[in-house]
């Protein structure tokens, strides 16, 4: 009875009504593609300094393909699942509770897709061995702020960016 009772206490609850609404709509850059992609590169820069000379290339390239950047977001935030898209990029949606299969990366492979969602916040979480990728969507009114954040054990340092974006 008690591991029943904390199992229910641990469970999400399902995001408010006004939450749903905060969320769920077109949210646009406010930068343009160049600005956000020149942000994204000075993170890239950043995170792989430390890096031999010969080890370079090879992460920038790895770092570009997880990297992206979007110029356009449209989410749809409901009781149990988000659904949400990037550019002209296929949509994903996701069941709140996590019970979504594994998805897919940039490259087709597949990757673990984690989500958590409060009344300001939603966080999704790609991914594998190889590292991940965390986007942390902060909402209020009509700008949404995104702070992405990708990992790597072979990484010395996170490559961490951010943007803003106003609903449309």
């Amino acid at each position: 009875m008690f591991v029943l009772a904390l199992a229910t206490s641990l469970a999400a609850a399902a995001p408010t009504e006004d939450a749903q609404a905060l969320m769920t709509g077109m949210w646009v850059a406010t930068e343009s593609s160049e600005a956000l992609s020149a942000t994204r590169d000075a993170a890239m820069e950043k995170a792989i300094a430390q890096m031999s000379f010969y080890m370079r290339p090879f992460a920038y390239s790895r770092l570009a393909e997880a990297g992206n950047t979007c110029d356009t977001y449209e989410l749809a935030l409901t009781a149990d699942t988000l659904s949400w898209q990037c550019d002209a990029r296929t949509k994903n949606t996701r069941k709140l509770d996590n019970s979504s299969p594994p998805g897919t990366n940039a490259a087709g492979n597949p990757v673990d897709i984690t989500m958590w969602v409060n009344d300001a916040d939603i966080k999704i979480r790609w991914g594998d061995e190889d590292g991940n990728r965390t986007n942390l969507m902060t909402f209020s009114g009509d700008t949404m702020t995104l702070r992405s954040a990708i990992k790597s054990p072979n990484l010395p340092e996170d490559m961490v960016w951010t943007a803003t974006y106003k609903r449309k």
